[in-house]
């Protein structure tokens, strides 16, 4: 059993249709010798990737609805917690299917607000750090314009004496 699960992590995360037929073969071993639990695991992550290509929000529901039928079931934790999950975040995820946002523009957004919470360590005014976050990710400051757009704004660092 180490022989065939050792290394295999990796494995397990990949998409069905991204491995070799070498490497099914190898996770098609892993499950049987499993206790079940990992090969149910698998394919029900298999089914919420499929779930999240539906074209639009009423094919996304239709989908989603198996994957909370069978974690709804299941007396295991990690289970449990995808089945809460999903169903705390179902609007949300209702809404990816609706924009289907660009990842890039998501990943750049995440990125401004974690440089900006970075740098803005110490500061004694949270609106003053909310009123640059917003600002940031409607008008990002690359240039010179950038620059005297943000000032115009009259935003004034927060000072010793107002704390």
């Amino acid at each position: 059993m180490r022989g065939i699960g050792r290394g295999a992590r990796w494995l397990v995360l990949r998409p069905w249709h991204r491995l070799s037929d070498d490497e099914k073969e190898q996770l098609r071993r892993l499950f049987q010798l499993s206790n079940g639990k990992l090969a149910r695991a698998y394919q029900t992550v298999e089914q919420l990737r499929e779930a999240l290509k539906a074209p639009d929000e009423l094919a996304l529901a239709d989908a989603l609805w198996p994957v909370l039928q069978r974690t709804a079931r299941r007396s295991n934790v990690p289970m449990r917690k995808l089945h809460d999950s999903l169903v705390a975040h179902m609007d949300g995820i209702i809404a990816l299917a609706q924009h289907r946002p660009p990842t890039g523009r998501i990943e750049a957004l995440n990125n401004n607000w974690e440089t900006l919470v970075r740098r803005g360590r110490g500061y004694r005014d949270h609106q003053y750090l909310l009123r640059k976050l917003r600002f940031i990710t409607a008008n990002p400051v690359r240039c010179r314009d950038g620059i005297l757009r943000f000032l115009a704004l009259g935003i004034t660092p927060p000072t010793a004496e107002a704390a």
